[in-house]
């Protein structure tokens, strides 16, 4: 009877080891073009005004610096990593069209 309970929790849970989810859920494509929309405002804030966005109107940056150069490699790995985790084939045409943009 032992061997027998034994078994049955190993079963058990192996059965929901399996099916927990995974820490890598894919993302929601909406989040993550509003998150990319906000983050490429701070990296440009000088587009984001001209586009608009008035929180950014006191805001320059100076894309010689080092600091700057890094910021911007953040931010396209960043989105670049993300991207990865979208199953394009659920998106809309117009969803579509944003999974590019970002991708380029």
């Amino acid at each position: 009877m032992k061997k027998l309970t034994a078994i049955l929790i190993t079963i058990t849970c192996s059965f929901l080891l399996v099916n927990c989810k995974s820490d890598n859920k894919k993302e929601d494509f909406t989040a993550l073009t509003k998150n990319y929309f906000d983050d490429k405002n701070v990296l440009d804030p000088l587009g984001a005004t001209q586009n608009g966005q008035n929180e950014y109107n006191d805001q320059l940056q100076f894309d010689m610096t080092d600091g700057y150069r890094k910021s911007q490699a953040a931010f396209f790995d960043k989105y670049q990593k993300a991207i990865q985790t979208i199953d394009t084939t659920k998106l809309s045409e117009e969803e579509k069209n944003s999974y590019q943009i970002i991708k380029w």
